[in-house]
């Protein structure tokens, strides 16, 4: 059997990040229309583009939802994708070159419990170029329960290759 190229196969893992129209919100339940509407993530994919670049100890029962392509420049695209793990799911941009290496990765939202407190992150991306998260942390049997104190909003943009900047 012919193996196929790693051109092609990097072509092929873009097209399951589908264009979308912006304002976008990536809240707790925004994975539900994702995974309707775009195929999952096949494990060579995730073999070589996603498991090298994002360090997160995954078992049978992780997921992983492509979301949609943020951006694309001559020398690097910036896709979304939706990673579930135990007592995490976590939405990452990640930035990848025409040949499909990493640049760079950020979570940009998700939700995150240590088993006493819950960190949730909600994404605004207004267009390609604005990503905006609030951050905020509270007690595991009051959800819902907010410290306004204890939220923190944060703001990312890109280089021209490609990286990722953080802006507080």
């Amino acid at each position: 059997m012919k193996s196929i190229s790693s051109t092609k196969l990097f072509t092929q893992y873009i097209k399951l990040f589908p264009e979308v129209s912006f304002p976008l919100t990536l809240h707790q339940d925004a994975h539900h229309d994702f995974s309707i509407q775009n195929q999952g993530i096949r494990k060579e994919y995730l073999d070589q583009y996603v498991h090298p670049f994002i360090e997160k100890r995954d078992d049978e029962f992780t997921e992983f939802i492509p979301c949609f392509v943020l951006k694309e420049e001559k020398h690097f695209i910036a896709v979304v994708l939706w990673r579930a793990g135990l007592m995490e799911y976590e939405y990452f941009l990640i930035t990848y070159n025409n040949a499909g290496n990493s640049i760079d990765h950020q979570v940009i939202a998700g939700m995150k419990s240590d088993g006493e407190n819950v960190i949730i992150r909600i994404a605004m991306i207004d267009d390609e170029n604005s990503i905006h998260m609030v951050e905020g942390t509270a007690d595991e049997l009051q959800l819902f329960d907010y410290d306004p104190k204890n939220t923190r909003k944060y703001s990312f943009e890109f280089t021209h290759d490609g990286h990722i900047i953080l802006e507080q």
